[in-house]
């Protein structure tokens, strides 16, 4: 489709047209006419953004105060883990981990900030790049100090990044054929890794939705999070939104605190960590500090389980 002027176009109406068009270019070019332009425009439909969002915040206001809440304990405590350890001979796997652990904390905050502006499927997309960092956290922690170098390697490499270059050397890949192809994949990751089976399948259905809002498949495009109501009101969704926000929530808080897990569990346990504290008051503080805050962000999150019944 070609959108420039024809000088060659005899067609009085189509000149008329583009006649407009030129003289609303040249008025974009005036920095007072583009302003009011704008301001036009945005207050045309700035009730009815704010009436979505004044809706969200009335439903989902409590929910999504306590799930911030949950990033600061984790970060501050977090903060404390790493101010505690300046003593200590950095390892790969504590460094490695002390930034997943940084990102998957950034996420989340990303995430809380797409639901209170109503974007379900975008903070659900969020939540699959939260429960990937998870999955490489504890397969790191799992297979130890050399897995740890090769993923922070890598990051300082040409490799593409969808390639999982950085896990061919653990152990559970030996003798492994697609390791030999070069093409080990997340899914290979996922399946070596170390948390409770029951938690591993719960994730594993988190897993199939959450494609879905990534890529542009038709089950993406047709299979959005509110798309269900709708469909029944025969309408479709470009705008802030209500719906569906409760299914993200959920997962976030629930990869959060598991992102959070990986790191403590490194961070208290790797050998020179345990040696330089040992025995220590200090240590033991800290140990007991980690303890109560892990339960109670557990304790936040079935609080918000509740909350969303209510909604549902």
């Amino acid at each position: 489709m070609n959108i420039n002027r024809d000088p060659n176009n005899t067609n009085d109406e189509v000149n008329r047209v583009w006649d407009e068009i030129d003289i609303e270019r040249l008025s974009m070019r005036n920095k007072d006419y583009r302003f009011n332009k704008v301001n036009e425009i945005l207050e045309k439909h700035k009730s009815n953004k704010n009436d979505v969002l004044y809706a969200i915040e009335n439903k989902y206001g409590e929910i999504f105060n306590i799930y911030e809440a949950v990033y600061h304990i984790v970060v501050d405590l977090a903060q404390k883990i790493d101010k505690k350890s300046f003593k200590i001979k950095k390892t790969y796997i504590y460094d490695t981990i002390i930034h997943i652990h940084a990102r998957a904390c950034q996420v989340a905050l990303e995430i809380l900030c797409l639901l209170r502006n109503g974007f379900a499927d975008a903070a659900f997309a969020r939540c699959r790049t939260l429960w990937e960092l998870v999955i490489y956290s504890n397969f790191i922690n799992t297979y130890g100090e050399d897995i740890a170098k090769a993923y922070w390697e890598q990051a300082r490499q040409d490799a593409p990044p969808s390639k999982a270059v950085w896990a061919m050397g653990a152990s559970c890949f030996e003798n492994n054929k697609k390791v030999r192809k070069g093409n080990i994949t997340f899914d290979d990751i996922r399946r070596n890794c170390k948390m409770p089976k029951d938690v591993i399948d719960s994730w594993d259905n988190f897993n199939k939705h959450s494609s879905k809002t990534v890529h542009a498949s038709p089950s993406a495009t047709f299979g959005r999070l509110f798309n269900e109501k709708a469909v029944e009101n025969n309408s479709l969704i470009v705008y802030h939104s209500i719906e569906g926000l409760w299914f993200p929530v959920r997962y976030a808080l629930l990869f959060l605190r598991q992102a959070t897990l990986e790191f403590t569990t490194m961070a208290m346990g790797v050998e020179v960590f345990q040696k330089h504290y040992s025995g220590s008051d200090e240590h033991s503080k800290l140990a007991t500090e980690i303890y109560k805050a892990t339960i109670l962000i557990g304790e936040w999150a079935k609080i918000v389980d509740d909350l969303l019944e209510k909604h549902s």
